[in-house]
């Protein structure tokens, strides 16, 4: 059984191969959108007439099970390029010298991507890269280095376990990163520490149970907004938030069942979303006190026995609303009334 499982996957990796060493005889379908006309393409090539202007190009519902250099003309500028239900499993190492002219977004969407090698996003122009839909488990060291450009980077829906802080290099004016519903358990020590702008980083609906380390090494100053929301949390430890800055952090939808007096010493933080569904009277009591003292807005769920306010989406919802749009908006937001997600 195990023979035939490494005969299949190294008959795999040879397909994978060989459809890029072969390319030049194969084609595929292409949509270009421009100001002035909408058309499609049949060609083993993305390539454009470099006066047309602001051109995005989608390539959708193709067999490609490997991305290739050679699939895109290095020499076209495009404005957008997606790679959208093409069955792409794999992406050739020196695609990111293919897709250096593209000036705002790169999407590999709703495929079957697994893992993103070391340099596959290096030094590019985009401001969005979006591998959203996908079933990847590993980030290689400095998968995404060097993008100075890039503002939003979308890993959600995929298969994520544990993150590795090291896939993430030079990326100065990152501002939104997007790792909603992953089965991430663990964030590792300092994985935040290469965050140096004012952050939005989206976890919510995954299965981290702990979050002590995670902000090791972060520069004070630097503005973070987490969502944690439908979590497996259950302690905030002692200088867990120490120290830090915080637009937002939204732990709703955890069982938090304690929290050290000094979880967030000396931390400035505007926002907190809290269940306390498991908390004892003295910690909830805590909890408002700390708040007030240190002006910070607190939106709770689950309280209604301490005379707190009842709102909040249920982690069931949570779950159900993988594939609801409006409802993961309504998470995004933190609204706190009930949603119906089925």
């Amino acid at each position: 059984m195990l023979l035939q499982f490494f005969t299949f996957s190294l008959l795999l990796k040879v397909h994978i191969s060989l459809a890029c060493y072969y390319w030049g005889m194969l084609q595929f379908d292409y949509e270009i959108t421009s100001y002035t006309e909408r058309r499609t393409v049949t060609s083993a090539e993305i390539i454009i007439n470099n006066s047309e202007e602001k051109v995005e190009v989608t390539v959708s519902k193709q067999y490609l099970p490997q991305l290739c250099c050679k699939m895109v003309d290095s020499n076209s500028n495009f404005v957008m390029v997606s790679f959208d239900n093409c069955d792409i499993v794999d992406v050739e190492g020196c695609l990111s010298a293919s897709i250096a002219n593209v000036a705002r977004s790169f999407k590999i969407t709703n495929n079957r991507l697994r893992s993103v090698k070391k340099g596959t996003f290096a030094n590019l122009k985009v401001n969005t890269i979006s591998l959203s839909n996908n079933l990847i488990e590993t980030l290689e060291n400095d998968a995404f280095y060097n993008l100075t450009n890039l503002i939003t980077l979308s890993l959600s829906r995929n298969h994520l376990e544990v993150l590795n802080p090291e896939a993430f290099f030079l990326l100065p004016n990152l501002a939104a990163l997007d790792l909603m519903f992953n089965r991430i358990h663990t964030l590792q020590t300092g994985f935040f520490k290469f965050l140096t702008n004012n952050v939005q980083v989206l976890l919510n609906c995954n299965r981290i149970s702990r979050v002590e380390k995670a902000f090791a090494g972060v520069f004070p100053r630097t503005r973070l907004t987490i969502d944690l929301n439908g979590n497996r949390i259950q302690t905030l430890s002692e200088d867990v938030f120490s120290n830090h800055t915080f637009g937002q952090l939204d732990l709703g939808n955890n069982p938090v069942k304690k929290i050290a007096k000094t979880f967030c010493e000396g931390c400035t933080m505007e926002t907190l979303y809290l269940s306390c569904d498991y908390l004892t009277l003295e910690d909830v009591e805590m909890i408002r006190n700390w708040t007030e003292v240190a002006l910070v807005r607190l939106f709770t769920s689950g309280c209604s026995y301490h005379n707190m306010t009842i709102g909040g989406v249920s982690p069931s919802q949570c779950n159900q609303a993988k594939n609801n749009v409006t409802c993961n908006f309504l998470l995004y937001l933190g609204l706190l009334f009930m949603v119906n997600c089925i």
